[in-house]
């Protein structure tokens, strides 16, 4: 709300604007409520983008809906070509050599493992999920590795047993029949 002083509009402070208005705030005796509560809303998506972002992930299941094993989702990691690279100057001075992925390679791959930016432009690697992928892939190559070790051990008394009867039949004597 302004008020005309010396031709010049003067804003009142929100004291004086309450005492004006009756204690309303603004015009409209009420209507801006459902906009509070909109920006509100809209304030509090905000918190909790930026939670998930400054935190990472939230890991409990309680923040979580249709969980389920990731089975075969982490195999697009498998074509992900890590690379090394020096950041451009006015970011590292110092040129320090990095070790990672590009954004935009990853992005040709699986667009879920990418952040993009307001203008939607590929932003950054979420190399949280890269991870757990990683820890996917570990684990299924680990219970490959696992059966293959049981087959070996299985292997390995089937080819002592034969060495075994092998062995026996060198040194038992040969009984000749001569009729």
């Amino acid at each position: 709300m302004t008020e005309k002083s010396e031709g010049k509009p003067k804003r009142l402070s929100v004291k004086k604007q309450a005492v004006k208005t009756g204690g309303r705030r603004g015009k409209g005796g009420g209507k801006g409520k459902g906009r509070r509560r909109q920006k509100q809303r809209v304030r509090e998506r905000v918190r909790r983008k930026k939670l998930l972002e400054k935190e990472g992930r939230l890991s409990s299941q309680r923040f979580k809906d249709n969980i389920k094993p990731m089975d075969r989702a982490s195999e697009a990691i498998l074509a992900l070509k890590p690379a090394t690279f020096h950041y451009k100057k006015e970011i590292d001075p110092d040129a320090t050599q990095q070790f990672g992925l590009v954004a935009e390679d990853v992005a040709k791959i699986n667009p879920d493992l990418v952040v993009r930016d307001a203008e939607g432009k590929v932003y950054t690697v979420r190399y949280d999920a890269v991870n757990a992928m990683l820890l996917n892939e570990f684990l299924k190559e680990h219970r490959k590795v696992q059966e293959l070790e049981k087959q070996v051990e299985k292997l390995s008394v089937g080819l002592q047993n034969v060495s075994a009867q092998v062995e026996m039949g060198k040194s038992a004597p040969r009984v000749v029949d001569t009729h």
